[in-house]
Parts: C-alpha cells; structure tokens; sequence
C-alpha cells in the first residue's frame, strides 16, 4: 500500500523530532536513551522517505547535519576542513556492500583498507602553527567546535605528548612542511579503570555517577574549572593528520607511522587489511576480545588507504565515502526478572522499572533496566520470575530484549499497571493515544524531588553540587518544599546535612546566587513546564523578553502570536496555559522576591530590530572586514537567521570573494545578492552595534 505525499510528510516530521530529541539526549545531555543500532533504524528510515521526492528535503533536516552543537560557554572555532561523521554498518553484507561502492568509483584501480578500533571517546582536533601547539577544537557540528585549548594543553603535559614538531634534519632536511599549519585529529577518552575510579569518587562526594566512559569524557573536556579538570585523567590517541601545504605522506599507514615516530600516542591495534574480507575478520576478531581492551570500544573504523583515492571518492556533505564504521552488537545475557517496580518522573509519568537478578554484561553489573511502558511490557509479554534476555543497548543502557520462553516453568506472574501512584496514592490516568500513566497530584513528593532536580540540572539553572543525595536531605529535614525554597538556605541550614562542612556550604551557596543570573531560556526550561525542552524554552524567549510577559500572554489567556502557535502547537500551548493556572505561580513569586533574574535575555536575543527580525542570511565566500562567523554571530545577535542553505524563503545572500555554488543558487532563485560593503551599509543604515 502506497503512503500518500501528506502520510510521507507526517512521518518525515516525526522522525526529524524523533532524532532531534535523542541526538539532544545523546550529545547535549550525554544521557542516550537508545543504542546506536536503533538510532540508526530511524535516521535511514527518514533518509529514505525524504529520498522520494525533492518535496520532503528540508536543509535543516538532521540528516544534513553533524554531531552536537558548539556549546555557548566556550569560544566556537570553525574547522578549516569539516570534521565529518562515519555511516556505521553492523553485517558484512553491509561491508560489502561500502566495497562495492568503492569498487566502482574505482574502477580498475588497485586498492587496500586499514582497520582501526573505534575508540569511544570525544573527538578533538590540535592544531599547529609553525610546529608549534596553539589550538585544541572539539567536533562540535562538524564545522564549529567549541575551544577547549586549555583543558588540551594539561592532557598533552600529562602524556608528554608533543607541544612542538621536532624535526629530524640529518634524516629529511626537507620536512619543511610540518613547519605550516598541521591538524591533527584524534579522540580524547578515559581508561576503563579511570573511569571506575571517577565513579567511586562521585558516589562518595553524593554525586550521580557517569553512565560510561564517553559521557563523562564529553563533559570532562568542556570543563572551565581547570583544578578539576587535572582531578580526571582524560587520555588522547591520534589518528589523522591535515596539512595546510603539500605533504610527502601519501598513504594512512605512513601517517599514523609519522605520528608514533613524532611522539604522539598512536593506538597500536591498527591492521593493513589487503581486502573487505579481511577487515571483516579484524571486527571479528576484536569484537570477541574488546573486554580485554583498556578503554571502551564500541567498533572499528575502515579506511581506504592511499589518500589519492579518498580525493578521488570524495564525501556526501556528512561522510566520507572512503570510510566507514563497522558497529559491535551489544552483549547479552540471561538473568531473572525479580520485580516490576515504578518510578514517578518530574511531570507525573509512571514508569514501570525492571529488578534483575544481577548479572554482568559488558564491564559492568546489571540489576535495573527501563521498561519504558505498559504496552512495552504487554508487547514483549514479560512476567515476573521469567528468564530474560539482557543487553546494553549501545554498550551503555540496560534494556529486556524479550522473555527466554522455552525456560517458563509455570508460577511466572502476569504484570498488572497500578491504579495508583506509588508514591502519593493519587489515582493514576492515562490520556487518548498515550502510552504513560500519569500521576496529576502536583504535591506528590516523587515529583517534587524530581521537579528540583531537574532545575538544578547543567541545562537549566546549572547549581553544580546540588545532585540528588543532597536534595533529598534537604526535604527530608523540611529545609526545602519546592525549587523555589532553594534560594533561602543559608550556611547554618546545609550544616545540618551528612558530610556537609563549611567549604561546601559555601561553595554550594555561592552556586546558588551565580544561578540567579542565568539566561531566561535556562530559567524557562528550568520551570520543568511539560513538553517544553530546551529547544522550546529557546523558541518562547525569542518572541517573550520577560518570564513576566510569558505568564501574562498565557495565565491571562491573551492572544497568542500566531507565531507561536506555528512553532509550538496546541500540545504545548495547553501544557503552558495549564502551567501557569496552577499553584506553580507561588513558587514563581519565591523565585522573584530571591532576586532571580527574569528578563536576561540569552546574547543572541538582545535588541531585536524590527528591520532583522526573522530576515534569513547567507554568507559565501572570504569577506575582507568580517569573518564568516563574527558575520553570522552579529546577524544572529539582532534577531535575524544565518544558514548554510540557500533556498526561496532566503531574504539576502552576502557575497565575498571567491563564492561558491550558493552566489549560482541565489542567481537561480533570484534571492537578494549583497557585496560586502553592501552589507556593511545595510548595518549602517539600520543603526545597528556590532
């Protein structure tokens, strides 16, 4: 049965959400509530529906896109290359199907693969200068990363990695070109045992624990506390070079061989591998001894070899087409199903969590997983006391596959949803075509505790040290009855606490007052208002400049904009009326009279023109006066869009010297050219401050 062009588009919309919010979860949370395998379902579900006509591409679609975004506490830096992502394949079917792509791009040519473990970690990009260390950059999107120099400098001390290219005269005089501008790229990560260290201490310190490696890498990076920083061994391998002039390695091999010889660490595992067949038995081979290895490894990347020939297959404007990565499945085991038990979440929702019988699995023991809802549990037909089957979907998230059926011996228990929350009583309801039950008590203690822990999180308030241990002792002791009652500790309140000395009072008490000064889309997103992510918080601070004004359009029942409605929809717009018609307001009023900041507009958002306001920009080309990030920082700041994609909704197109492909496709949809000068005139005539 054929979908029609409207069904096809319905779909589109939601798997582009669908991916947004895990690509959110995955890289801006580091908290992945799916595994690669099936995050990769969906993102080629969408790549082919969208394949079926130019009428369901959107540029701004995820599959256009790379990895996370610049983080805003953090210099963005663009990359001189795009660092791009990798398809991933799971079969070898699948690998040979990338050979014999290659093959006949190829055509008669002779070719060879190098195969290297696919480490799970962060990657990072050093730059050099003259053969001298001046720049670290994260991935980022693939074009901008975030600056994290600094945090790079003590990761290469702490390795006697390199700060200088020391050249070899007597043995090539003429290795003149590592003096020009070299990148090196790699991945940054923690040891196995580094990592279990890390989580024993943040237990001790009532911290919550990292859920693996990669995560608690990504956020070690990016800390802006240096003395912390030194507190994680994070490590780095190697295994890219990029120069800026002609360099006389003309193959992968020779690179990571003049990287290990220069003094960088380079990962040893690396194989030459004459055909496909052979970097198959290579993923094999180390997809059975990966718990053997010293840092978490979640594949392997295969690379052509000669780098004329990657020139010569060139890359989509995501992957490259001479790579590609060969994904481990996750590993399974059997246990026990001893119980279903329920967590209440910060909205209400009930979710019914499994307890196991412990089993290892992939480094770690494995007592609880998810079971996300009643028709999950219905679906896969799990009882209490069977025998089931256990993975870590993506190596991290504990997940029940299915019951091992032929093992029931008869006494299993058939699962039953309460009728009641578990924690306040409340009857429990369940909306037309949803799938959660929800506890609508706002004062029931599970809510509130999450409710506070959710505004305290890096996302929203960002109070560093208020984790879950401390705020259940602060209710406890009935020092706090909601958010809002955070702001009114003092030191003689926290001395009450377990392990709670005068240090940390105050630093935990000076975390509180910096939250006072967050931008508005922290402090909306903060609120814990039901289906209102980041990005929504971000799309309501755009068009209210005061969380005053957002209350009053809604608590008062005013006329929304219409700009809202299309942005949001009535799901939302009825959970904010709801919202603000509650006894949330009192809580909003303890937030006022604490002196919390309701109007500090994130930079992006401060004095909007009206003349820029919702005018979308392209930039192409080297402008002389500008660079292409301050252009679109600047128009960004004033209310306007900057993009990458020209198309008709496109209001100018700024042209600088050398324009590529876009100055044709503005020429073609007859889009607005802009010089430079031209530009400049216009930020005159507007009176505007850069």
């Amino acid at each position: 049965m054929s979908l029609s062009n409207k069904q096809i588009k319905n779909q589109i919309s939601h798997l582009r959400k669908l991916i947004e919010y895990h690509n959110r979860k995955y890289y801006d949370e580091a908290n992945p509530e799916i595994s690669d395998f099936e995050y990769d379902q969906i993102y080629n579900k969408l790549k082919h529906l969208e394949s079926l006509g130019q009428v369901f591409q959107d540029p701004n679609s995820p599959t256009r896109h790379v990895g996370e975004r610049p983080l805003k506490k953090l210099d963005a830096i663009k990359h001189r290359v795009p660092m791009l992502s990798l398809d991933n394949t799971y079969s070898l079917d699948e690998l040979q199907e990338f050979d014999d792509r290659i093959k006949k791009k190829l055509a008669s040519e002779k070719y060879e693969y190098v195969a290297e473990l696919k480490i799970d970690g962060l990657s990072i990009e050093l730059i050099f200068e003259n053969g001298v260390f001046t720049k670290a950059v994260t991935r980022g999107d693939g074009e901008f990363g975030d600056d994290v120099t600094e945090n790079a400098r003590i990761i290469l001390a702490s390795q006697n990695i390199p700060d200088k290219i020391s050249r070899d005269e007597e043995k090539d005089p003429n290795e003149s070109w590592t003096l020009n501008r070299l990148e090196i790229r790699g991945e940054v990560f923690f040891l196995k045992e580094d990592f279990e260290k890390i989580n024993q201490i943040r237990i001790q310190d009532n911290e919550i624990p990292f859920s693996n490696p990669r995560n608690a890498a990504a956020g070690t990076l990016k800390l802006l506390n240096s003395d912390e920083f030194k507190k994680r061994p994070l490590k780095m391998h190697v295994y890219q070079l990029l120069t800026a002039s002609k360099c006389p390695l003309k193959t992968h091999l020779e690179v990571l061989q003049w990287l290990a010889q220069a003094g960088f660490p380079v990962d040893r595992h690396f194989q030459q591998c004459p055909t496909i067949l052979d970097a198959y038995k290579y993923c094999e081979f180390f997809e059975n001894k990966r718990s053997t290895i010293a840092f978490e490894t979640d594949g392997v990347v295969i690379k052509i070899n000669q780098f004329q020939q990657q020139k010569n297959l060139g890359e989509t404007s995501k992957t490259p087409r001479w790579a590609i990565a060969y994904k481990f499945m996750a590993e399974k085991a059997i246990t026990t199903l001893k119980n279903i038990v329920f967590q209440v979440g910060r909205t209400g929702v009930v979710t019914p969590v499994a307890e196991l019988e412990p089993v290892f699995i992939d480094g770690s023991t494995v007592t609880r997983a998810t079971l996300h809802n009643e028709d999950d549990i219905q679906r896969k037909d799990l009882r209490i006391g069977d025998q089931v089957l256990v993975e870590k979907a993506g190596l991290v998230i504990p997940k029940i596959i299915h019951p091992v059926l032929h093992l029931r011996v008869g006494n299993e228990k058939r699962f039953c949803m309460p009728t009641e929350c578990p924690e306040c009583h409340s009857k429990l309801i369940k909306e037309e075509d949803a799938a959660a039950w929800r506890c609508e008590n706002d004062a029931c203690p599970a809510q509130v505790h999450r409710s506070i822990e959710h505004f305290c999180s890096r996302d929203a308030m960002n109070i560093q040290g208020l984790g879950p241990a401390i705020i259940n002792q602060l209710i406890h002791h009935e020092l706090i009855r909601d958010y809002g009652d955070i702001y009114f500790l003092d030191e003689k309140h926290l001395l009450l606490l377990d392990r709670m000395g005068k240090k940390s009072a105050d630093n935990l008490l000076n975390q509180i007052a910096q939250s006072r000064n967050v931008s508005l889309t922290r402090l909306v997103f903060a609120l814990g208002i039901r289906h209102v992510g980041i990005h929504i918080a971000e799309l309501l601070t755009h068009h209210f400049s005061s969380l005053d004004k957002l209350i009053d359009a809604f608590h008062n029942a005013h006329e929304i904009p219409l700009e809202i409605e299309k942005g949001i929809g009535p799901q939302i717009l009825n959970s904010l009326k709801t919202y603000f018609h509650s006894p949330n307001l009192k809580i909003i009023e303890k937030l006022r009279k604490a002196g919390v900041d309701f109007s500090r507009l994130n930079d992006e958002s401060i004095n909007h023109p009206l003349e820029l306001k919702e005018t979308t920009f392209v930039f192409t080309g080297e402008l002389d006066h500008l660079s292409r990030h301050d252009a679109e920082a600047f128009v960004k700041k004033h209310g306007g869009k900057a993009t990458t994609t020209v198309s008709s909704k496109t209001n100018y197109v700024v042209v600088g010297k050398n324009p590529g492909q876009k100055f044709k496709q503005a020429e073609q949809l007859k889009v607005p050219i802009l010089t430079e000068p031209e530009f400049l005139k216009l930020v005159q005539k507007l009176n505007l401050k850069g």
